[in-house]
């Protein structure tokens, strides 16, 4: 049920922030796209990332060292956020998102150094505070 639990967590993060996010003119909720809206609901960036993090708590003891388990995630953040990118670029036809150049872009503007870091803060808060 965790892993559940997490997704569900992280998808209802996720839908939250992208609604936060498009009062200040950002991401496809913005223009509220049925198609975007529906891709966002399917494919949800934000719990398969949690859900993802959880397989690799449950599995290994990769959280006993923060540094790494941080790294880890970042390199988690950047391989979901790259690939689920280009898949809404196929999906949709348009790139979804596109971080500006504020936020340290990498991978066609799909992950962004400076969100990841808020994302590493959100998942520590959720799997060291709230899960413990």
């Amino acid at each position: 049920m965790d892993l559940v639990e997490s997704f569900i967590f992280g998808s209802a993060f996720g839908i939250i922030n992208e609604i936060i996010i498009s009062k200040f003119g950002h991401r496809c909720i913005k223009n509220f796209d049925n198609k975007c809206l529906l891709s966002m609901t399917l494919f949800n960036i934000y719990g398969f990332t949690f859900l993802i993090i959880a397989l690799l708590l449950k599995y290994t003891t990769i959280q006993k060292n923060i540094l790494i388990f941080v790294i880890v995630l970042l390199l988690i953040l950047f391989f979901v956020e790259c690939i689920g990118g280009k898949i809404s670029l196929i999906w949709n036809g348009k790139q979804t998102w596109k971080y500006s150049e504020t936020y340290i872009p990498m991978c066609d503007g799909y992950f962004s150094v400076v969100s990841s870091l808020y994302f590493i803060g959100i998942f520590l808060f959720y799997f060291y505070i709230i899960k413990s």
